[in-house]
């Protein structure tokens, strides 16, 4: 996992005074702590994409970007394909690229990624 995305996650992780945090609260809660709807969610990608100015962005153009800028980063298709959690490289190459173990090079690159246009 990407160091910033690891750092966001332990700011928003729910935190019970009892027991840490809580694996079965929401870490991107709505406005009411609660579930997010799935409306509400496709609300909030086309909000970001009216921001980034990029009004065909879907969610799985930002995997198929993780998985190009890593393939060109030099990962193998295998990497790559752990790093999205696919059980085949194949797929990955087939679908991704122009669930097997974590890849900590492929996090770094992507923090990398992140810092440069951030």
């Amino acid at each position: 996992m990407p160091e910033f995305l690891r750092t966001l996650l332990r700011v928003r992780c729910p935190v019970s005074a009892t027991t840490g945090a809580g694996a079965a609260e929401p870490v991107f809660p709505s406005g009411t702590l609660s579930w997010r709807h799935p409306s509400n969610v496709q609300r909030s990608i086309r909000r970001l994409r009216e921001r980034i100015k990029y009004p065909t962005f879907v969610t799985h153009v930002g995997r198929k970007t993780v998985a190009t800028a890593l393939d060109q980063a030099g990962h193998t298709a295998r990497q790559v394909a752990d790093q999205l959690g696919h059980s085949n490289s194949r797929t990955t190459e087939k679908h991704h690229i122009e669930q097997g173990l974590g890849n900590p090079a492929a996090a770094a690159d992507i923090d990398a990624l992140h810092r440069r246009t951030s």
